[in-house]
């Protein structure tokens, strides 16, 4: 089938998807949840109505087949039970993160808690199962700060989904559970997470529910290939990359996937063809990237997180084949190194740091050494990150200098090294030192070189050395230094200081070892939040030369947000 053919076929099957009378609602609970869900549905051509919390009522749900609930905390009391007496009257639900005791039996779910992560990255990705229904993604990357952990589900519920760390272990606890009327999930669709991943769970769940449904979800997810490339048709974007050796084998393969996918959705299971729809989506897009060359005098970086099973040849091979220039492996934290250290013990079983170095210079490719500045880990060394906990070396957040437990999506305050600490501020540069002098390596990377956020530090120490630094008495301790508090502005400039002059120390330091190597940042994206709430003045730390290069953690999967 040509590709022609192929985009007409979809644009009849999406004709015939908006024809079809709205039977799913969206029940709004006014959180960002909301947006996020809606726009996925609005991108997938998926036509719902939506609902206030207030209009959850019996006889308004049931005039839909389908009810989704992005994050609705509002609905309780009389609304829970209308959503309970809805599903047992035949209607689906997409219920997304909490556990309503009223719809504990309706979801398969038993026992469960909630809590927090208790380490960086713990809630990092559902893995679902070889048994999940058509359609469902091998893996949704969430990265979620928090979720409901289920011990135990019922009769009527099947766990298809469970949390994994950033580190692949299997955390055992079900990330997705589904029953034959309902799909939920433990944490919500948030800006955190990887998007088409994402999206595509949520058309999965679509399809689950409302089979009839299948076909003209999938037609749209393939629909929406061809335009994201530039070109107006897969044959055209084939004609474009003929002879390129990057480009031409991927255009060819967006080709056949196309005719794939159109070939199961036209089956008797045609959700199974999302997986081929999003795989195609990507195949198209990185076949119409192919084609831009590479510029001799630009950087081409990955940042990398290797473990102790990692080919640093084969990795380098596919970096080198793929145009890559340079790579940013993350080799240690205060509490933790990936090679013989004097300063942290070493937790792999590998010197990572020259391995890396070796396999990547042969070809050709720089190696920027990636510290994770006052940032511990409990995971790869408790017991030194205990031992800074009971030295009293870590940060203090502004809710529990007033008296109270800290408050905010992490929980900082037995993870990140307080900046006016002088040990800690020693250690930062001693094991930046000798990454430089042990390897020479092409660059050094910071990371975290901040603050968590403008509730930290709060700590006694932290008043004492800045009435020393300012010259003043705080009378009203933290309020004072906080918000808008008298002297705020003056403490915001003392935690800049703390690390303006440490990042200062150390680039000096390195190029006094090293005339050749470069300092870099990962810096955060927001010039205003990273100046005034992280302490983090990339700006000047650039014009005043103590970077060589930045590289902003401009994380989205939005055109306008990067531009």
């Amino acid at each position: 089938m040509s590709s022609r053919a192929i985009f007409l076929v979809v644009l009849l099957c999406v004709a015939s998807m908006s024809a079809q009378a709205m039977d799913i609602a969206l029940v709004r609970g006014g959180s960002i949840y909301d947006r996020i869900t809606e726009g996925f549905l609005a991108k997938s051509g998926v036509e719902y109505d939506p609902l206030t919390e207030d209009e959850v009522t019996l006889e308004r749900l049931s005039a839909y087949r389908l009810v989704i609930f992005p994050f609705n905390n509002g609905v309780k009391g009389d609304a829970i039970q209308a959503v309970a007496e809805y599903a047992a009257n035949g209607g689906k639900l997409i219920w997304m993160s909490g556990i309503p005791p009223a719809l504990r039996e309706t979801l398969g779910i038993g026992e469960w808690t909630s809590r927090g992560v208790e380490y960086p990255g713990e809630f990092s990705v559902m893995v679902f199962t070889d048994d999940r229904p058509p359609g469902f993604p091998a893996q949704v990357h969430q990265t979620s700060p928090n979720s409901r952990l289920v011990s135990e589900t019922l009769d009527n519920g099947r766990p298809i989904a469970y949390w994994h760390d950033l580190n692949g272990k299997d955390l055992g606890f079900p990330a997705v559970i589904v029953t034959d009327a309902t799909v939920w999930t433990a944490h919500v669709f948030w800006a955190g997470a990887n998007a088409d991943e994402q999206r595509q769970l949520l058309l999965a769940s679509i399809c689950y529910l409302l089979p009839d449904k299948a076909a003209a979800v999938v037609a749209q997810a393939l629909a929406e290939a061809v335009p994201a490339t530039g070109y107006e048709s897969l044959e055209a974007l084939a004609r474009a990359a003929e002879g390129n050796p990057a480009a031409g084998p991927l255009a060819a393969r967006a080709v056949a996937l196309a005719a794939e996918a159109q070939r199961v959705c036209a089956g008797d299971t045609p959700a199974e063809a999302l997986a081929l729809a999003q795989e195609l989506s990507v195949t198209a897009q990185l076949a119409a990237a192919a084609m831009f060359p590479s510029r001799p005098y630009e950087m081409r970086g990955a940042w990398m997180h290797p473990g102790d099973d990692f080919d640093y040849e084969a990795v380098m091979q596919e970096l080198a084949d793929a145009n890559f220039n340079a790579v940013f492996p993350i080799v240690c934290g205060p509490n933790y190194t990936k090679y013989p250290s004097e300063y942290a013990p070493m937790y792999t079983k590998r010197d990572h740091v020259r391995e890396c170095i070796d396999a990547a210079h042969k070809h050709g490719i720089e190696v920027h050494l990636w510290k994770a500045n006052w940032q511990a880990s409990r995971s790869r060394n408790p017991e030194l990150c205990q031992q800074f906990i009971d030295e009293g070396r870590m940060v203090t957040s502004i809710d529990m200098a007033r008296g109270g437990e800290e408050q905010g999506r992490y929980p900082w305050r037995n993870l990140w090294l307080d900046p006016s600490e002088d040990r800690n501020r020693e250690l930062e540069f001693d094991m930046m030192m000798e990454l430089v002098e042990k390897y020479h390596p092409d660059g050094i990377h910071f990371d975290f070189m901040r603050y968590p956020s403008a509730n930290y530090c709060y700590c006694d120490r932290c008043r004492a050395k800045f009435q020393e630094w300012a010259g003043v008495t705080v009378e009203d301790w933290p309020d004072d230094c906080y918000g808008a508090g008298k002297l705020a502005d003056r403490y915001r400039e003392w935690r800049r200081h703390l690390q303006t002059s440490l990042v200062k120390r150390i680039a000096e330091g390195a190029r006094q070892r090293d005339p050749n190597v470069q300092v870099s940042l990962a810096a955060r994206a927001s010039m205003t939040g990273s100046y005034d709430g992280d302490a983090q003045d990339w700006v000047t730390w650039a014009h005043e030369g103590y970077l060589d290069m930045l590289c902003p953690m401009d994380y989205t999967n939005s055109v306008d947000v990067l531009r």
